[in-house]
Parts: structure tokens; C-alpha cells; sequence
């Protein structure tokens, strides 16, 4: 597996935030609950890019109900 300078093979917290459309501490709990492994690096905190993406693929689907009639 190769990485682009575009697609890192390792995600910040930061970039999982903005990847994810969550907040800092949703990233770490749901690595806290195991959907993902986090590994650190001196100081910063890294998520593999593929086991994150793979835990945002397996989110349910919303189910959406079309506007009601007024």
C-alpha cells in the first residue's frame, strides 16, 4: 500500500475530525471502543486512514422521511 502526499497512510486527530465530520472527542471515544486502533508517535496521536475509513464505511445509513405535507 502506497501513500500520496494528498491520502496519507496515517490520520492526525485533526484530519480524522475533518474526514469525519466529528468531534475530537467522538474520534477518540470511538477508538476508545475499539473501531479503530490509534498509535502514537512522540507526542502526536495517529489512526491508521484505512481502518478509519473502513469504520466510516460500516455507519449505518440514515433513514431520512420526506418533508411533511403543511
Amino acid at each position: 500500500m502506497t501513500a500520496t502526499h494528498s491520502h496519507p497512510m496515517m490520520l492526525t486527530i485533526s484530519d480524522a475530525q475533518a474526514l469525519g465530520r466529528m468531534g475530537k472527542s467522538s474520534v477518540y471515544r470511538q477508538a476508545a471502543l475499539g473501531h479503530y486502533s490509534v498509535v502514537k508517535l512522540g507526542r502526536r496521536t495517529l489512526i491508521p486512514r484505512a481502518e478509519f475509513e473502513a469504520f466510516l464505511n460500516k455507519l449505518p445509513h440514515a433513514a431520512l422521511r420526506p418533508p411533511k405535507d403543511r
